[in-house]
Parts: C-alpha cells; structure tokens; sequence
C-alpha cells in the first residue's frame, strides 16, 4: 500500500483519485494532533489506551477535529498510570461519576473511570448505543478498529443500533440520535 494512503480511502472508495497519495493518514493526523499538544503517545501504548468516541468519526468523516478526547482503559491500572501522567502535566479541569478531565493543550481529555466501561474494545463497544460510536484507535497495536458495518453507516450517514437500549438510557440516546442527526444521519424508523 502506497505511504499515505489513509484507511478511510481505502474502505470507502473504489476509485482512488490522485490527492490519495498526498494526504496524511487518519493515524499520521491522529498522532500530529497528540504530538501539538505535547501529549506522550509512548504513555498511552504502554498503559493500553483506546481513544473512541466523536474524535474517532470526524476524523473518518473529513470534518474538524474541534471536540474532547475519550481516552478508554483496559484496567484501572492502566487508568490510574495515565490519570499520574495527566495530573503531572496538564490543567485538572473536573471529575465526574464516570471521567477526569484535563485541559491538554487546546484539547478537551476525557479520561474515562468506569469499570461499566473497562476491558478489551470487545467488552468497551458491546455497552455503546450505536455503530457510529464503535470506532477506536488502540494505540498498543497502533490500529483502527471498528464494528464490521463502521464505514458503511458512515458512507450512507445512517444510524444503527449497537446494543438494546435500556429503558433508564433512551433519554440520552434520543438525545444522542438529535447530535447526529444535526450531522445528516437519519435512524431507521425500525431502530426507534
């Protein structure tokens, strides 16, 4: 595969245009960004992070990265190394229930502290409400991974469930499916 060719291209189109080769990589932008707000990547691959979350969409959709961070852990251990890192080097913004947040640069991070939400990306994805909140970078293996639909709800802008919803969580999924909504996505009338 030629260097430069970005995952995105390669998944979503079956003809590649010449401006192919001259863009970054969703990883190569991934890391840029990380590295303009003097964030050590070798922190995050050796604690075992995932980030997931609306970072991880725009950045497959070509839009402004302008949004928090969702750093995901395997352990609290790993938790607890990275929150050490974060609190000796950034601005402690907030704790709340499930998250520490940081200042980072002019990023947002979100270091989530939920056990809910600990484990491999199989554990972490199987609670997410929908497809579209599925994709994550896992900096260990230095990889994308994704539910098997990811890019084609992204190419056809549609909503799909993830997981059933429970009863105490549709407030904040139709809240959710409003957010993309505004983005151009539209929800089966099935998955209501």
């Amino acid at each position: 595969i030629p260097k430069g060719w970005s995952h995105h291209v390669k998944t979503l189109s079956k003809s590649y245009s010449v401006n192919c080769f001259f863009q970054k990589s969703e990883s190569e932008v991934l890391y840029k960004l990380l590295q303009l707000n003097n964030v050590d990547i070798k922190v995050l691959k050796e604690n075992n992070v995932y980030l997931m979350g609306g970072l991880i969409l725009r950045l497959f959709m070509n839009l402004s990265l302008d949004t928090d961070l969702d750093f995901y852990f395997v352990d609290n251990k790993s938790f607890k190394n990275v929150d050490e890192y974060f609190e000796n080097n950034f601005t402690f913004l907030y704790e709340s229930p499930t998250s520490k947040n940081y200042q980072v640069g002019n990023l947002i991070v979100q270091l989530i502290n939920n056990e809910k939400f600990m484990g491999s990306y199989d554990d972490i994805v199987s609670t997410f409400d929908f497809t579209l909140a599925t994709g994550c970078f896992d900096f260990k293996n230095n990889k994308f991974l994704h539910s098997k639909s990811y890019f084609e709800d992204i190419k056809n802008k549609e909503i799909k469930l993830n997981t059933i919803i429970s009863e105490n969580r549709v407030g904040e999924t139709l809240h959710r499916i409003k957010k993309y909504e505004q983005r151009g996505f539209t929800i089966n009338d099935e998955d209501l």
